[in-house]
């Protein structure tokens, strides 16, 4: 174990150099990176943050890369946390074919994931952690399970005692996103099959009469309350489910919500989780009447609120437009009636004129 940690401290010489030396655990890799990277062991794994100086999101980035890197530092040491500055080390931004910044890749031998979820300090450890190890784990009691759901929202569990094979690929291609574990034993409600664990005692078997392995796990990756990110939007599109999306204002470098929301927010959680294994009925849609319908209740919607907010602005801005419009139509509706009515006028005038002169 000492050689081995002597050796991880040359490797880190070699490759990088401390950023600063205040504990903080994110290495500063250079050009010898790629060229010592073809002559090291299999059990080595390396994040790594491709930036430049000028990328205004890379500044973002960087307390949490600071965050992460002592995180993983504590709880697996066989990952090293780092991060290149591709204005400065070209080759090595070359070699990996960096064409955006920040990029975040898992790198091991010749196995190179990129991270395409949120970049929040959880999601970017969850990823680091389940790259790592193999794609599907091993639940060896039973009594794992209660302290899994609470780790993750959701996990893919196979109980039976030979792996299934489709279901092995499917952790495979899977493993950047979800996490799969086996269990050799059948554990209390669990029966031998694939299931969909999520929080709340809540679990779904896979029937493989019903679609296809690959298209249930994309159908049920997400658990029922679930926050839209820019790197889970396509996904929850793949799902083809109907989305009840609430907007909340969320202090962003705090990672909270707005108080005012919080109540909004936890209801609509309540909700949720309330009925999840029940079809909702799905009110609105797309169709021709369902758009007209909606233009109309917006309109009155913004009407009434812009009243209340100030009535003599909306009463000019609408009223007097109205009252011209109103006129014009019954000028030109109503303009044969009235033409109609002076024609009659005169003609009785002239049978009157008439009359007159036969009595004379």
């Amino acid at each position: 174990m000492k050689v081995e940690s002597l050796i991880g401290f040359w490797w880190c010489l070699v490759l990088a150099k401390v950023v600063t030396s205040d504990g903080n655990r994110v290495l500063e890799f250079n050009e010898k990176f790629v060229e010592a990277l073809a002559k090291e062991s299999e059990w080595r794994s390396f994040l790594v943050l491709f930036y430049a100086p000028w990328c205004h999101h890379c500044h973002l980035l960087a307390p949490i890369w600071t965050q992460v890197a002592q995180h993983i530092h504590n709880h697996d040491q066989d990952i090293y946390v780092g991060r290149v500055d591709c204005t400065k080390h070209t080759t090595v931004s070359t070699h990996f074919a960096i064409r955006g910044f920040p990029t975040i890749l898992f790198i091991r031998r010749d196995k190179r994931i990129e991270f395409r979820g949120e970049r929040s300090r959880n999601e970017i450890i969850d990823f680091a952690l389940r790259v790592n190890g193999p794609p599907v784990r091993h639940i060896v009691d039973c009594s794992q399970i209660d302290p899994l759901r609470q780790k993750h929202d959701v996990f893919f569990a196979h109980f039976g005692q030979n792996l299934n094979e489709n279901f092995s690929k499917a952790a495979e291609s899977h493993q950047s996103i979800d996490w799969f574990y086996h269990s050799p034993n059948a554990c209390q409600q669990f029966s031998d099959g694939i299931y969909a664990i999520k929080a709340n005692n809540y679990h779904k078997i896979y029937d493989e009469n019903e679609s296809e392995l690959e298209d249930w796990i994309k159908l049920q990756r997400f658990p029922q309350f679930v926050k839209i990110t820019n790197g889970n939007f396509h996904l929850l599109l793949q799902t083809r489910k109907n989305l009840v999306i609430a907007l909340v204002d969320e202090f962003k470098s705090m990672d909270k919500l707005n108080p005012q929301h919080q109540a909004f927010y936890n209801e609509l959680e309540s909700i949720a989780h309330t009925y999840p294994n029940q079809n909702q009925l799905a009110y609105g849609g797309d169709r021709f009447w369902n758009r007209i319908h909606r233009m109309g209740y917006d309109t009155i919607t913004s009407f009434i609120s812009m009243y209340y907010g100030n009535p003599v602005l909306t009463i000019l801005l609408f009223g007097i437009p109205a009252g011209f419009l109103s006129i014009i139509i019954y000028t030109t509706c109503f303009s044969d009636i009235l033409d109609a009515k002076d024609e009659d006028i005169d003609e009785n005038e002239d049978n009157d004129d008439e009359t007159h002169e036969k009595r004379e």
